[in-house]
């Protein structure tokens, strides 16, 4: 899928804070950017297929480069051909954790809500499409909230966060209508 680099944005933002250096605001976008994917979880896929080695209980969570995992989604146990549940396992953005040990090894589907990271290269086509007027608003409205700086508003700042907001909601509503089994997982009949 072809990625839309963040200097992308940057027209969006830049009218409004002129003054500010073009790496700052590449710096607003992205954390904007993680921010609203943090928030919403709208970012949603199946990382690569992992095995579980027999009598282990841990797996290293790999995401693609340039994102970092918010959080865990479901855990599909293709060799057993079972969903596992939610109070089977724990997880950080790093490892996922089960409560038991099996006797052989087992390939397991993970889906997870991410973020980018600061070292990613930007977003998506579609999250571009879908989200980039909410990264812009989120960017301007912490680029103008800083205070001392040629381009300090921070009235500008509250009504580009209001609309920042706005998206936010206005994603975890597309995310709670479309329910989150929608694009968790490739194997058929399961969820």
């Amino acid at each position: 899928m072809r990625v839309v680099k963040w200097d992308t944005i940057m027209p969006d933002v830049l009218p409004e804070v002129s003054e500010a250096p073009k790496a700052v605001v590449r710096r607003h976008i992205i954390s904007a950017s993680g921010k609203f994917f943090a928030e919403t979880g709208v970012w949603r896929m199946p990382l690569d297929p992992v095995k579980l080695k027999a009598g282990r209980n841990q797996i290293e969570l790999l995401p693609e480069r340039g994102s970092r995992i918010v959080s865990i989604l479901g855990v599909y146990d293709m060799t057993a051909s079972r969903a596992i549940p939610r109070t089977e396992y724990s997880s950080d953005s790093d490892v996922l954790t089960l409560y038991r040990t099996y006797p052989d090894d087992h390939m397991l589907q993970i889906s997870a809500a991410l973020k980018p990271t600061r070292s990613s290269e930007g977003l998506q086509q579609g999250m571009y499409d879908d989200w980039a007027d909410a990264i812009a608003y989120g960017a301007i409205a912490s680029l103008k909230s800083m205070r001392g700086r040629e381009w300090e508003d921070l009235t500008g700042a509250q009504v580009k966060l209001a609309l920042f907001n706005d998206y936010i909601a206005e994603a975890k509503g597309k995310v709670a209508f479309t329910g989150s089994s929608e694009t968790l997982f490739m194997t058929p009949g399961w969820i």
